[in-house]
């Protein structure tokens, strides 16, 4: 009876088969995921030259506006803001206890965010928020927004004195004098918020090959269980640096404080272990 023969022993190739189908699922999956992130950093980087380019705009209609105290130059000062402003409040919308993503898609669209970009935008922004390699150019471009609030306080003071008939008010030659302390402000900040995304590019772009080599090995070298259990498979690997991603990508994507959580641990639990057994 060779094919009942056959038959019997079909369901003893049943586990192997489905573990390849799911390591070829999750390879489709990760390689899809993978892609999507750099289509996103891409986008932010983009984002940023508009954001940097209406800054410097704004800088030279500023100086333009304290000198001459023309209106155009005011309504251009404040045209050229329009991106970083939209920005500005998807950000606050996105930091919010409830995130509001409607808000949050209005502000990247009026800070001139391609609209195909603009989820991808919200989802990173959701889950790596308070990872380092982002969380650092949060907090420049929250300061850069900070200085822009104060620019725009400075202008708006003394354009009420100005348009009063009064040019020679203090406001006015506040304005006057604190106008290249502001610029030179952030202008720094904006250098260093470019130089801070370039960096998140090139450590995401390390980060997804490792992920996409590591899933790329065999089944049984997948990582998953305790941090004990993490950090005891990890250690023959203690060199990749790709623990954080391979533990981020595996988690719903819809679940950011599950992604936060097992971030958390890998920092905190596996990998100085790791690190310290290496």
């Amino acid at each position: 009876m060779p094919g009942a023969a056959r038959k019997a022993q079909m369901p003893r190739y049943g586990p192997t088969i489905a573990i390849f189908v799911a390591m070829t699922l999750l390879q489709a999956s990760v390689a899809a995921f993978s892609i999507q992130m750099l289509s996103t950093v891409r986008a932010y980087i983009t984002g940023e030259s508009l954001y940097s380019k209406g800054q410097r705009d704004a800088q030279l209609y500023l100086l333009d506006y304290a000198e001459g105290h023309r209106e155009a130059d005011y309504q251009h000062f404040m045209s050229a803001l329009a991106n970083s402003l939209g920005d500005r409040a998807a950000r606050e919308a996105l930091q919010q206890a409830e995130p509001d993503i409607a808000a949050a898609r209005r502000g990247f669209l009026k800070g001139g965010n391609h609209p195909d970009d603009i989820d991808g935008l919200i989802r990173m922004f959701r889950l790596f928020q308070h990872v380092s390699f982002i969380s650092t150019p949060i907090a420049t471009w929250t300061e850069g927004d900070r200085t822009i609030e104060e620019m725009r306080g400075l202008v708006e003071r003394a354009r009420q004195r100005i348009l009063a008939g009064d040019p020679q008010s203090a406001e006015v030659d506040e304005m006057r004098r604190r106008t290249p302390e502001l610029n030179e402000r952030l202008t720094r900040l904006t250098s260093a918020f470019s130089l801070q995304l370039g960096e998140a590019s090139r450590t995401t772009q390390k980060l997804l090959l490792g992920l996409n080599a590591f899933i790329a090995r065999n089944p049984e070298d997948m990582i998953c269980g305790s941090p004990e259990t993490v950090t005891r498979a990890m250690r023959p690997f203690a060199e990749t640096g790709i623990g954080t991603m391979i533990c981020g990508c595996l988690i719903d994507v819809e679940k950011p404080e599950m992604l936060q959580r097992s971030i958390r641990l890998m920092k905190e639990q596996v990998i100085p272990n790791v690190t310290a057994g290496a």
